[in-house]
């Protein structure tokens, strides 16, 4: 796969075969403060890929090997590529309580997130449905 020198950012929908999906809050950036996917932008040098192993592991303290995360979407958002990414996992690992970064993480499941409405990032809600994954 052919990457563009275009800015991205990627989100990563990590599931266990028990349904669990980790979640993050940022409660540094302004109100309201979401539950989201873990993600974020890439840096200078990095693939998406890579980003989506490096963000995954700063935000929950996951650390699998990058060959198992898939592209389930795309996105050409103007300004920079959106890349979601799957992992997974036939359970999850202890996770960090905050990323290295304060993120408070969570455990939740595609059912729950269907449930949470306005706790839940709107943009990821609608990049999951978009998906079929919710």
């Amino acid at each position: 796969m052919v990457f563009s020198n275009r800015s991205f950012a990627v989100l990563i929908l990590v599931q266990s075969c028990r349904g669990e999906v980790p979640l993050v809050r940022d409660f540094r950036k302004p109100k309201p403060h979401f539950f989201k996917l873990p993600g974020g932008k890439g840096e200078i040098g990095e693939t998406p890929k890579q980003t989506a192993w490096r963000e995954l592991r700063e935000e929950t303290g996951i650390e699998e090997d990058m060959d198992l995360f898939k592209i389930l979407k795309t996105e050409n958002r103007g300004d920079h590529d959106l890349y979601l990414f799957g992992l997974d996992l036939e359970g999850l690992p202890e996770l960090a309580e905050t990323g290295t970064e304060g993120e408070e993480v969570i455990i939740s499941s595609l059912n729950e997130i269907r449930k949470m409405g306005g706790d839940f990032f709107l943009a990821h809600f609608q990049l999951l449905r978009e998906a079929n994954i919710i």
